[in-house]
């Protein structure tokens, strides 16, 4: 993934350090402030992830989408046949048995998706289905 354009979408008005903003750019970032007056984004911090994931699927010249937390560390390769899944599939990380135990376990049997790393096509739409059902009243 070295090779990989990255973009950095921050849609809250959040008060991201001069520290963050210059390793984002040493990093070669591309980094996008998005102003806009919609409450809900800063109210409802969730909501950040399907944002930024559509302004994603609108505006960049990409077939496949690749998101991961900020706070993530790759430590080897993502395997060429998970991304190549995407391009038809949309993937999104799942909780194992042992992680949820130590950050989900009041789920019960059901393993939830993590979504620190999601995978899909531009052409699935898929930011757009996922910020349309957060954004309607009666998942909110």
């Amino acid at each position: 993934m070295k090779d990989i354009d990255i973009h950095f979408y921050n849609v809250n008005n959040a008060n991201i350090a001069e520290s963050t903003i210059k390793q984002l750019e040493q990093l070669g970032c591309n980094i996008h402030i998005v102003n806009e007056s919609n409450d809900v984004y800063s109210d409802i911090g969730f909501m950040t992830e399907p944002k930024c994931g559509f302004l994603a699927e609108q505006s960049l010249d990409k077939d496949v989408l690749i998101k991961t937390d900020l706070d993530m560390q790759l430590i080897s390769p993502l395997d060429r046949s998970l991304v190549e899944q995407a391009i038809d599939n949309v993937m999104i990380e799942q909780y194992s048995d042992f992680d949820k135990k130590e950050q989900r376990n009041s789920i019960g049997d059901f393993n939830p998706f993590d979504t620190c790393l999601i995978m899909s096509s531009k052409k699935s739409n898929f930011y757009k289905t996922y910020l349309n059902l957060c954004s309607s009243n009666e998942i909110l």
